[in-house]
This record gives structure tokens, C-alpha cells and sequence, in this order.
């Protein structure tokens, strides 16, 4: 990553989608993500621009209870946490999730970042490679052992059946070569996208993978916390977006994940954007810097933007979604807004239950 984050999936530059050559109804507007999708209402495609904000939760399933996880096992002296009844606890969290005895949203590195760079190996360890005929097109964002939070156009129009995802990984060739023997693959055993996602305007651009099988939490895999209330101003926080996508609007992308730090906008600055006035919807918010120069590009849809909160663990409060090329002028990234989602999320997590925040 230079100065702009451009994150986009280790497709080959013929099978990125030509902004020039295949536009959405608006023609303004990129798809983030490196892969072509068939969405129905599209008579072409749209290229969607991704940036990643840094929020995480933290999920844990009991319903494997041969399931031998040392992370969570360690946490709770090798016993299961009590679930009875539903209870809100002292820092304020929602007492219709249910919450396990552990932590979410421990990222390895919290340094500042100044401009963009290379993550750390494993410094995210929520975020999960999207892949399909080989190549990465789209990221994700684990939040419990069996589940991703991604973006619905990610999958609309795709067979779960020719996605695979990998977790666990840096350096995106080792997905494909299996030279990585701690990176963890898995199918998707089913798929709930919003049932009011529109992909016309990208509003509700939100969805949720369950796993064929739970992953183990480990140093290099862990869960992203969930906002730590709904309806939270993030106005004018600094926050990470993350990636593999694209360094440019006209580079290739990038074979480790790259982060950069953009700051939250208020709803009246993404209106006097660009965008205008009528484009960003209230489940919506912009990121970035209105004179351009740092974003996430094609390749980091459905990746995860995250803010640091006051006990220092990582929620993630965005999910990159769509824009107007990559860190132009007037043109910040726009991202799916989470806490407009909780009850979405908690009814498509089924029996698995949210780690707290630290």
C-alpha cells in the first residue's frame, strides 16, 4: 500500500473488471470487489469500492462440545461459560446476545498508522480471504467460530458451492499453493444476505456466511468484535480499513494485506461530497479524507473497517461496500453501517454466542 490503500484480490488484471467497459446503472460508480457478478437487476457489472474500517466481535459457538478451542479453553479453565439466562452485563452490551467467557477483538499490532503499508502477518486476525477459480475477490470478517460478515454483493448472483475462504493467511499466493499449513480453509454450508439488499444503489449491502465447520481459534485466527452499541456515533474517529486489493486505481493488487487510517465523516460531509446529497443512504457512512489520497480499492469489498474503543479492543463499524474509483478527490470510501444491523446479525448467528469486548 502507498499513501492511497487499495486493496483487491490476487485475480489476474484480465479478469479485474473495466471500469470502462462494464458500468453499472450509474456509471459513476466501481465495484470493489475483482471478480464479475451476475446480479439481476444489473444488465452489466458494477465495480465496487471497498474500505475497511477496524471493528471486531468476537463469536464463539458451544454447540460442537468436542470442540477443543485452546484460546477459549484457556479462558475459562477448561470449562464451558454459563449461559443461563440473558443478562446485560456491566459494560453496557445488549442483553439479547448471548456472551461467552472471552475476549474478541485482540489485534496483534495496535502501532498508528501513518500512511498506508503492509499489515503485520496476522496483525488482523478476523480477516478472512474470499476466493473463487483461484483468486481472491472479496474479504470477510469472522465474528464467531462459524461465521463471516461480508458484503451481500460478494454473493449475490455467486454458488456457495465455488467460494472458498481461508483464514489464517498473509500472503495471498499461499492460499492457492498450500504452502501454509496453518491457514484454515472452508466451504460455506449456507448464506444469508439481507433480504432488503438493493443492487441497484448497494443500500443493505450486508451478509452473513455460515462455515461447513467451526475454525479453532488460535494466535492467527481470532473473531472482530461487533460495535459496542447500536445507533454509535463514529463521527470523526480515525479508523483501518484493511486489505488485499488493489494499490491503485491502475496497479495491480497486492499479495500481502495492506492497511491505512481514515478518519469517519459526518453524514453532511459525504453529502457535500461527489456523491450528492441523495446517494448515501442513513444505512451508509463515508471514510476517508475528502482531498483523496488514502482509500481501499477494487479487491476489499466485504473487508472489515474498524475503530479501536475505550477498553482497546477492535470493533469492526464498517463493511467496505462501494465509491467512486480509488482515493479520488471528493470521492471517499462509502461503507455499510453495522449497528444498523445487530438484530440482522444476532438472528443468522444461531446458537453461537459473542465474545465481550476487553
Amino acid at each position: 500500500m502507498a499513501n492511497q490503500l487499495s486493496v483487491a484480490t490476487g485475480a489476474s488484471p484480465k479478469h479485474l473488471p473495466d471500469t470502462k467497459h462494464h458500468r453499472a446503472r450509474n456509471s459513476n460508480f466501481t465495484r470493489r470487489s475483482t471478480d464479475t457478478m451476475q446480479i439481476d437487476s444489473f444488465a452489466s457489472t458494477l465495480s465496487i469500492l471497498l474500505i475497511l474500517h477496524l471493528s471486531t466481535t468476537l463469536v464463539v459457538s458451544l454447540a460442537d462440545e468436542d470442540y477443543y478451542d485452546p484460546v477459549y479453553e484457556e479462558k475459562n479453565n477448561g470449562k464451558a461459560p454459563s449461559l443461563q439466562g440473558s443478562q446485560r452485563d456491566s459494560s453496557g452490551e445488549s442483553d439479547s446476545e448471548k456472551k461467552c467467557d472471552c475476549c474478541c477483538g485482540v489485534a496483534s499490532f495496535k502501532s498508528r498508522i501513518v500512511g498506508g503499508q503492509f499489515a503485520q502477518p496476522h496483525e488482523f486476525p478476523w480477516l478472512t480471504a474470499m476466493i473463487k477459480e483461484r483468486r481472491l475477490y472479496c474479504a470477510g470478517s469472522l465474528i464467531t467460530r462459524k461465521h463471516i460478515l461480508t458484503a451481500a454483493h460478494c454473493l449475490k448472483g455467486f454458488s456457495k458451492e465455488d467460494i472458498m475462504l481461508a483464514l489464517g493467511g498473509h500472503d495471498r499466493k499461499d492460499f492457492y499453493r498450500g504452502k501454509d499449513d496453518e491457514v484454515e480453509t472452508r466451504k460455506i454450508e449456507k448464506v444469508a444476505i439481507h433480504p432488503q439488499f438493493n443492487a441497484s444503489n448497494y443500500n443493505n449491502d450486508l451478509a452473513i456466511i455460515t462455515m461447513d465447520k467451526p475454525v479453532m481459534f488460535t494466535t492467527r485466527i481470532r473473531p472482530i468484535c461487533l460495535p459496542f452499541r447500536e445507533g454509535g456515533n463514529y463521527t470523526g474517529n480515525a479508523a483501518v480499513v484493511v486489505g488485499w486489493g488493489r494499490t491503485a486505481e491502475s496497479k495491480p493488487t497486492s499479495p500481502f494485506p495492506q492497511k491505512v487510517e481514515v478518519t469517519v465523516l459526518s453524514k453532511s460531509e459525504c453529502d457535500q461530497s461527489g456523491y450528492g446529497p441523495t446517494r448515501i443512504t442513513d444505512n451508509m457512512f463515508c471514510a476517508g479524507y475528502l482531498e483523496g489520497g488514502k482509500d481501499s480499492c477494487q479487491g476489499d469489498s466485504g473487508g472489515p473497517l474498524h475503530v479501536y474503543n475505550k477498553g482497546k479492543s477492535t470493533e469492526i463499524i464498517g463493511v467496505v461496500s462501494w465509491g467512486r474509483g480509488c482515493a479520488r478527490p471528493n470521492f471517499p470510501g462509502v461503507y455499510t453501517k453495522i449497528t444498523n444491523y445487530m438484530d440482522f446479525i444476532n438472528e443468522n448467528i444461531e446458537s453461537e454466542c459473542l465474545c465481550s469486548h476487553v
